[in-house]
């Protein structure tokens, strides 16, 4: 099974047994900072719409417009579990619905379990269920939800399942955390000088960190075409906090990357 992000994978996730660059494409879809995580007190990133196609990128391709991303390939078993160390739980999925739709999966045509979450997706089991109900009917609509139109689901990280083309063409599925309830905002400064803030208190340590940790997929070949992402951040990236961590977070994703528990992701596919 495979899902799409750009974090490494940490302790807090499924180990990922391989990883892949590879390209997010829509119609219309951006990047950007806005989800809020009650967990971590900080944005997250999010994407503008559901509907979404990847394609992995293969070792000397050069990647085509859209947002880049990476693909981690997951052990079956850490993505049909929903306690900690999961792929549901590390993503912060709603445990009742990701239940739900686990509780169906034999009766689900044969595939992968991201294979399987398009077919619940698409049929009507569970239909009487409000929760499944619901996470249908957001995702089939595929776009933000203004704040007078919410629900309980809508703060939540959901799972969302996309066509995931291969280097040989091969279409199959991944899935993808989405928010449709998550504020958009331009830039995460002008997130920052929201009034939500005000509201959510953000650990700004945390948030230095977690911005770190993305932008710094770069040295694995991950770039932020500013048509289509409004991850990188000229004025936060000079904020005390940040201007603190930098370094230190540098060294250390250079030292992953020279260990062989790690990597670099021209072991599985790529090459910078």
């Amino acid at each position: 099974m495979s899902w799409a992000g750009i974090l490494r994978p940490s302790d807090e996730f499924a180990p990922a047994a391989k990883s892949q660059l590879a390209v997010i494409s829509a119609d219309s879809v951006t990047r950007y900072f806005g989800k809020w995580s009650n967990k971590y007190s900080r944005f997250a990133t999010n994407l503008t719409s559901a509907k979404i196609r990847v394609k992995t990128v293969a070792l000397g391709e050069v990647p085509t417009d859209g947002i880049q991303c990476i693909i981690h390939w997951v052990d079956r078993e850490d993505v049909i579990r929903s306690d900690k160390g999961s792929v549901c739980y590390g993503d912060g999925w709603p445990k009742k619905l990701w239940n739900l739709f686990t509780s169906e999966m034999q009766t689900l045509p044969q595939g992968t379990v991201a294979e399987k979450l398009r077919n619940f997706l698409d049929s009507d089991l569970q239909e009487e269920n409000e929760l499944v109900s619901l996470w249908r009917k957001r995702l089939k609509t595929g776009s933000l939800v203004g704040s007078d139109q919410q629900r309980d689901l809508d703060e939540y990280w959901l799972p969302v399942p996309a066509t995931l083309v291969l280097n040989d063409e091969t279409e199959t599925h991944c899935i993808f955390s989405w928010s449709p309830g998550a504020h958009f905002y331009k830039s995460l400064s002008e997130a920052l000088s929201s009034s939500e803030v005000i509201e959510r208190k953000p650990n700004y340590h945390n948030l230095a960190k977690y911005y770190l940790e993305c932008v710094l997929a770069k040295l694995h070949g991950v770039r932020f075409d500013p048509e289509y992402d409004f991850i990188e951040d000229e004025v936060y990236s000079n904020r005390a906090e940040v201007k603190e961590l930098v370094d230190s977070f540098t060294l250390l994703e250079k030292e992953r990357i020279s260990d062989r528990r790690f990597g670099q992701l021209d072991r599985f596919g790529f090459a910078n």
